[in-house]
């Protein structure tokens, strides 16, 4: 075992990112022709493997490509159920596109074997990925949208800001995907009106004041917003740019450095908000496989729930059926600087083939614009997150600073 160790321990470091898919993919390969496994290695080793990260990313790659194909089938066999089976419609979504547990640190987990029985879990059948309905080409995210809408439209004024307590209950997020079940939410919304008029209770929308295309306007709701958005026709494209480190007595050329004088604006999820929307838009006029899984997807009647630890805002399919993840990074003034997380730089290394950043300039003026910086978490030999030729780190709040090229 001890030549094993020796010869996995070159092996293995050999590639400076060694939490990469590649890398994960080559120690499979060579434990199972040394007819060894993890624990025999880490049992020796002063380096402990652990390859539960790359199986969970592996699972989700696998599941969003087939995202598609999912909601289209589940959507065609519940929809014609009764109520009481469509109230369940959400939780078998949110269970499909959910994080999934797995603690097997071994080179014997079957990833096909845990997705079968994912799916027989989910269809309460035995049904594997390749027999996901190939013919429909349905987007529950348009359904969603559609419906919540038409729900809008629908229903007296001063019912409508009682949509959010509606919506908190996930068996009601389900019936919002079936046009039919629309009059029995109706009826909901009445008896939660009835209900807070009689205990003397008001429900209010949360207002904002934002400076949008060069309009100042109090008391805007998120609604507001997003109409005022639409209302913007200018055709903008997202240039891809390089980017390097900017070099300054600061930062260092690079290195953990101090502060520089950003803040985040007052109104920054706001601003977060208006970037995530025009991406979304503008992708989604080129790909059709395109899913917006953000909490701001949520805000804009795109999704039923969203979720901000996924670690990306943004994942699509392109024409090759190649996927790829895209964090949004807005700021409404024109410096090349964000913050970002932990976590999205978590996700972003181990998936940094397919991890892009498009960061969006000036965001509330028409003048805005919009860059796409492709694989920033992909180094150089030798470099890493905190020492790389593209962008430098200031102090623990992982700050990125950078130049456009």
């Amino acid at each position: 075992m001890g030549n094993i160790k020796e010869i996995m321990d070159n092996y293995i470091y050999e590639d400076s990112n060694c939490s990469s898919d590649s890398n994960c993919e080559k120690i499979i390969t060579l434990f199972n022709i040394l007819e060894i496994d993890i624990s025999d290695y880490n049992e020796v080793s002063e380096n402990y493997i652990d390859l539960t990260p790359y199986y969970k990313n592996k699972i989700s790659k696998i599941l969003t490509s087939y995202s598609i194909k999912f909601q289209s089938t589940i959507f065609e066999e519940f929809k014609n159920e009764d109520i009481s089976k469509k109230k369940k419609f959400y939780d078998k979504l949110n269970y499909y596109k959910g994080s999934h547990g797995i603690n097997k640190n071994s080179v014997k987990f079957d990833t096909s074997k845990y997705i079968n029985d994912l799916l027989k879990k989910l269809f309460e059948r035995t049904i594997n990925l390749e027999e996901l309905k190939e013919n429909y080409s349905i987007n529950l995210d348009d359904i969603y949208s559609k419906n919540l809408n038409e729900l809008k439209n629908r229903v007296r004024n001063k019912y409508k800001p009682y949509l959010s307590t509606l919506l908190k209950e996930n068996e009601n997020k389900s019936l919002i995907y079936f046009n039919d079940e629309l009059e029995t939410l109706e009826r909901k919304l009445e008896k939660l009106y009835s209900q807070s008029i009689n205990s003397n209770k008001d429900v209010k929308y949360g207002n904002i004041n934002i400076d949008i295309n060069g309009n100042y306007v109090k008391d805007f709701t998120y609604e507001d917003l997003l109409s005022e958005c639409e209302l913007d026709n200018k055709e903008y494209k997202i240039e891809k740019s390089k980017i390097s480190v900017l070099f300054n007595r600061k930062t260092g050329g690079g290195k953990r450095g101090s502060s520089s004088n950003f803040s985040i604006p007052r109104n920054g999820e706001v601003y977060g908000f208006i970037g995530e929307l025009y991406v979304y838009n503008i992708l989604k006029k080129e790909y059709k496989n395109i899913e917006w899984v953000s909490s701001n997807a949520k805000k804009a009647n795109i999704i039923s729930e969203g979720d901000d630890s996924r670690g990306f805002d943004i994942s699509y399919l392109d024409n090759d059926n190649k996927i790829h993840y895209i964090e949004v990074k807005s700021t409404n003034r024109d410096n090349p600087v964000f913050q970002i997380s932990k976590g999205e730089v978590k996700f972003g290394e181990q998936n940094s083939d397919v991890y892009d950043i498009i960061f969006i300039t000036n965001v509330n003026q028409k003048y805005r614009k919009l860059y796409r910086i492709e694989k920033p978490f992909k180094y150089k030999k030798g470099e890493n997150f905190y020492n790389n030729s593209k962008f430098s780190v200031e102090n623990n709040n992982f700050k990125i600073v950078f130049k456009l090229e």
